[in-house]
């Protein structure tokens, strides 16, 4: 596949297949910023409503369904989630096909934030949209791993790691 400056290459070298799009690690890479969202993201909540779908045909205890949400389901979006941009409306998708297969077709009973919370404080402990900001905890540990070298010549400008020690409201 084609990168940088010589992404447009209309020449075949060396008679190489060179790919528009590529698969790695069930991430799709791809030159077309639509073929990629629907690869990567609308294919992915296929997959996801029909893991669903599946199981909405039995009958199900409150935990038993999240329990279906957190280890059947949201493994079909979490990797794609993580390494690459969430596409706009994505989570408002996914968090509707959860909410329907949760309370469908009643309403809902208990708040998201109640749902999302720890169970030794009353919640159902699901998870929480917010995987994407799980890599700071990781880059905030103390010892130094080389995938923080970029990150941190980024953030040296701004304060470097205090950036996100502080409490800005």
């Amino acid at each position: 596949m084609w990168l940088g400056k010589n992404r447009p290459q209309p020449a075949n070298p060396f008679d190489i297949n060179w790919r528009h799009k590529c698969m790695c690690l069930g991430a799709c890479f791809s030159h077309d910023s639509e073929t990629s969202t629907k690869d990567n993201f609308e294919k992915k909540l296929l997959s996801l409503e029909k893991c669903l779908n599946i199981w909405s045909s039995g009958v199900l205890t409150l935990y038993g369904e999240i329990n279906i949400i957190k280890s059947l389901a949201l493994s079909k979006i979490i990797f794609v989630t993580f390494v690459l941009s969430i596409p706009n409306g994505f989570a408002d998708q996914a968090n509707k096909l959860i909410s329907n297969f949760v309370w469908s077709p009643k309403p809902p009973k208990i708040k998201r934030s109640t749902m999302i919370g720890k169970i030794k404080h009353g919640g159902l402990k699901i998870i929480n949209n917010s995987l994407k900001a799980s890599w700071v905890k990781r880059f905030l540990a103390p010892e130094m791993q080389s995938w923080k070298t970029i990150p941190l010549s980024f953030l040296q400008t701004v304060g470097g790691p205090l950036l996100f020690k502080c409490n800005c409201r």
